[in-house]
């Protein structure tokens, strides 16, 4: 019947492009929303990397204040050593003054001891 009717077989393509164009439509309008998802994504990823750039440049600035207090202990430490080593030599020096005080000392109670010996026992 068709291949006489040149009207049916005209609807008949009709169709059969209508219903192609209808399933490339679909199609688009699909890849578009699809572009539209990504594009969002793309959106949020953007705005969380933005968010971790943020956080890591507080962070930074909290270890270079944590190294600069570090780098500062370590010189008081250095310094507190030097004061250490300086006080120990000064602890020694005391220690040998009064080892020689209480040598002269014992010198001269022997010598007075001796000397009042020497005086009681001639009187």
């Amino acid at each position: 019947m068709w291949e006489r009717d040149p009207e049916v077989i005209s609807r008949a393509v009709t169709r059969m492009a209508h219903g192609k164009v209808r399933a490339e439509y679909a199609m688009a309008q699909q890849k578009q929303q699809d572009v539209r998802d990504i594009l969002r994504d793309i959106e949020e990823v953007a705005t969380m990397a933005k968010e971790i750039a943020d956080l890591v440049e507080m962070r930074s600035e909290a270890v270079h204040s944590i190294v600069s207090n570090i780098d500062t202990a370590a010189d008081y430490v250095k310094q507190g050593n030097g004061a250490l080593g300086r006080a120990m030599k000064h602890q020694r020096a005391a220690r040998r003054r009064m080892c020689c005080f209480a040598i002269v000392a014992i010198v001269v109670l022997v010598i007075i001891s001796g000397s009042l010996g020497g005086i009681l026992g001639s009187a």
